[in-house]
C-alpha cells in the first residue's frame, strides 16, 4: 500500500529551479529580515527550549520536545524556503511611464480611489493593497498608461471598469 504524500513532499519533489520570482526592493528585503530574524533569533531559542526538554528525560511522552521538534523542523523549512526564493528572485521596479511588475497604481472604479502594487505571487496582499501580476485586476492592469481604461470580466456580474489616475515606480 503506497501511502499519499504530503503536499510539502509533492512540492520539494517538483523541480523549479528555473522560476523566477519578482521581488520589490522591499519584498527582499522582508524576506533578507525575516532569514537574519530566523537564524539569529528563532533558532537558537528553539534549540534551547529543545535541550531543556530532552534534559527532562523519557521523549516518548515529553510534549514539550515534541513541540520543539516540530517548531524547529517548520523553522528550518522556512530557511529553506526564504533561501530559494532570494536566489530565485528577479528585483523589479516600475518605470512610471507604463503599468508593469513593481509599479504602484492609482486607479478609478465606481467613482472610488484605489491603489494597488503590482508585484509577483510571493508578496501579493490584495487586503493591504500589493497585487498579484497573475491576477485578474494586475493582468489587466499591466502595459496601461495614464488615462487608460481597463475591464475586468466577472461571472454573473457586468465587468469592472478602471481608470488609470497615476503610475508610480519603486523610487517614487
Amino acid at each position: 500500500m503506497q501511502l499519499p504524500k504530503r503536499l510539502s513532499q509533492t512540492l520539494r519533489d517538483q523541480d523549479t529551479s528555473d522560476d523566477v520570482i519578482y521581488l520589490t526592493t522591499a519584498g527582499k528585503e522582508r524576506l533578507e529580515r525575516e532569514l537574519v530574524r530566523i537564524e539569529a533569533h528563532d533558532l537558537p531559542e528553539t534549540l534551547e527550549t529543545m535541550r531543556y526538554a530532552l534534559s527532562l528525560g523519557d521523549y516518548s511522552e515529553n510534549a514539550e520536545y515534541m513541540e520543539a521538534k516540530s517548531k524547529l523542523a517548520r523553522l528550518h523549512g522556512r530557511v529553506l524556503t526564504v533561501k530559494d526564493r532570494l536566489k530565485r528572485a528577479i528585483i523589479v521596479s516600475g518605470d512610471g511611464d507604463v503599468v508593469s511588475i513593481g509599479s504602484t497604481v492609482d486607479v478609478e472604479l465606481a467613482g472610488a480611489l484605489r491603489t494597488y502594487t503590482i508585484v509577483g505571487a510571493h508578496e501579493a496582499n490584495p487586503s493591504k493593497g500589493p497585487i498579484s501580476y497573475i491576477s485578474p485586476v494586475g493582468k489587466a492592469l499591466l502595459g496601461a498608461k495614464v488615462g487608460d481604461r481597463v475591464e475586468v470580466l466577472r461571472e454573473d456580474a457586468p465587468p469592472n471598469v478602471y481608470t488609470v489616475q497615476r503610475i508610480y515606480s519603486n523610487e517614487d
